[in-house]
């Protein structure tokens, strides 16, 4: 009887330790299963859109147009209108209110560049100035010639002790359009400093930190010392765009970007950068109309800078070995192999790199070849593995 119920335990036993390998197989199955998602990721041909937001300040060669005389305004335009050269903006009605007549609701502070220059007179450099103008010459790029030219010559006239009375302004006294392009009322004391050629000199970052409003001047009695409307050059105007040693490789000269907006999307070309740590930036130039822009100095703009196309790897397995860029793939023995890439482009997600074959620099400055992750590599995304 005893022997038969040994039997029997042993019996169950055998079925609990079945039982239990069972499940201790299918346990390890299905880490295995989990195992799988950490599985190499296999390279392939894609593309990514490089997009990005950046506070922006909107340059336009604008002309100030001042009263001939004191008098009440009769505009012969309205906000928006395309005018060509010599086009009648207004009549004066002359004597009919005197100089306390206005209303000060109307008053603009027109800025000075002077006081927004990026270096002090006083630090000026006049040699290293003078050196830039030899280069600046040696390259054809006259149009900063001019405006180096004007710093020394006002370092020199406050060494000399002399107050600087006047400066180059763009401003314009007459009743006929001084140029072609868009009158608009609006006025925000920016249009004499913020141009094209200006940028280079001033402390943008200074104007950044400040509130532009503007006024509407329309309807206001006319005094000889303060602007009526301005006429804005509309054959091209400029994006000023602040960013940071992260995102300037973005933006290369002479590439192509698009602003995207509600209303509208508008294409633009970079035609200076600076990579200059605490003052990047990046100055697009458009060519198209843009209504967005008219009314606007300061603004927050959506950039798309490129479609990059090539191999793409996801953001998460690059590594750096020895300050050198690169991805883990597993070789035909199934070890990792670190190899360098050449990144074309990143998002959040995704990098775009070069295949097979990328150039960089060696120890002498001599261009070489250096082999690079191809079609169908697999990479390592996990590199706790």
């Amino acid at each position: 009887m005893r022997k038969s119920n040994k039997k029997h335990q042993a019996l169950e036993y055998g079925v609990l330790l079945v039982i239990i390998i069972f499940f201790l197989y299918n346990m390890l199955a299905l880490l295995g299963d989990f195992k799988e998602a950490d599985a190499p990721y296999i390279v392939e041909y894609g593309s990514i859109v490089q997009e990005n937001e950046y506070d922006c300040l909107i340059i336009r060669d604008e002309i100030l147009v001042f009263p001939v005389e004191s008098g009440k305004v009769k505009y012969k335009v309205n906000e928006g209108d395309k005018v060509r050269k010599g086009y009648p903006l207004y009549d004066i009605e002359a004597g009919a209110y005197g100089k306390d007549g206005g209303d000060d609701a109307y008053h603009v502070d027109i800025k000075t560049s002077v006081e927004y220059l990026r270096v002090a007179y006083e630090n000026l450099d006049v040699g290293k100035q003078v050196d830039d103008i030899r280069k600046l010459s040696a390259y054809g790029i006259y149009d900063r010639i001019s405006l180096i030219k004007n710093a020394i010559d006002e370092k020199i006239m406050q060494t000399d002790g002399e107050e600087i009375e006047t400066e180059t302004v763009n401003r314009y006294n007459g009743s006929n359009s001084p140029i072609s392009g868009i009158v608009s009322f609006n006025i925000d004391g920016y249009e004499e400093i913020l141009s094209r050629e200006s940028v280079m000199l001033l402390n943008m970052e200074k104007i950044r930190s400040e509130t532009i409003n503007s006024a509407n001047l329309k309807g206001k009695e006319a005094e000889t010392d303060e602007p009526i409307m301005k006429i804005v050059d509309n054959s091209a105007w400029y994006v000023y765009v602040y960013t940071d040693l992260r995102n300037i490789g973005r933006f290369n000269e002479g590439s192509s970007v698009k602003i995207v907006f509600e209303e509208e999307n508008v294409d633009a070309m970079v035609v200076e950068t600076n990579n200059e740590i605490g003052n990047c930036y990046a100055i697009l130039r458009i060519s198209e109309q843009a209504k967005t822009f008219l009314g606007k100095r300061a603004t927050r703009m959506h950039i798309i800078n490129k479609n990059i196309n090539g191999l793409i790897v996801p953001v998460d397995a690059l590594v750096y070995q020895e300050d050198e860029i690169g991805v883990l793939i597993k070789n035909i023995n199934g070890k990792a192999v670190f190899k360098p890439v050449g990144v074309k482009g990143s998002n959040n997600e995704w990098a775009v790199v070069s295949d097979g074959i990328f150039y960089r620099k060696d120890e002498n400055g001599n261009a070489e070849a250096v082999d690079t992750v191809k079609v169908y590599d697999e990479i390592i995304v996990d590199i706790s593995d």
